[in-house]
């Protein structure tokens, strides 16, 4: 697949199929915050673009597929909670030209 036809969905289900995953037996490995796993649906959705989980599920989808959780986050087009900044609006501008022209 080329990188330009990536989309959050499309990584998931490349690296679930990698590992040998079903669609299933995936879904049953993700746990929700109350610790019972996420539906098949569920995942069939996030795989096909029609949801985007949470910041939690995020990160189990990283571990249970052995993804970098930051990689999961610019596809997802999430920033984090939790990450405290404390800078003016030209640091950050600078940043994010940074990070985009690093990826060009």
């Amino acid at each position: 697949m080329r990188e330009s036809d990536l989309t959050f969905g499309k990584i998931i289900l490349e690296a679930r199929k990698k590992k040998g995953y079903t669609l299933r037996a995936c879904a049953a490995l993700i746990l929700k915050e109350d610790r019972s796993p996420i539906s098949f649906p569920y995942l069939n959705d996030v795989e096909n673009g029609r949801r985007l989980p949470s910041e939690h599920i995020i990160k189990q989808i990283a571990l249970i597929l052995d993804l970098p959780v930051e990689y999961l986050y610019v596809y997802a087009e999430m920033f984090p909670k939790g990450i405290k900044i404390n800078a003016d609006q030209d640091k950050i501008v600078s940043a994010f030209r940074t990070f985009v022209k690093s990826l060009g």
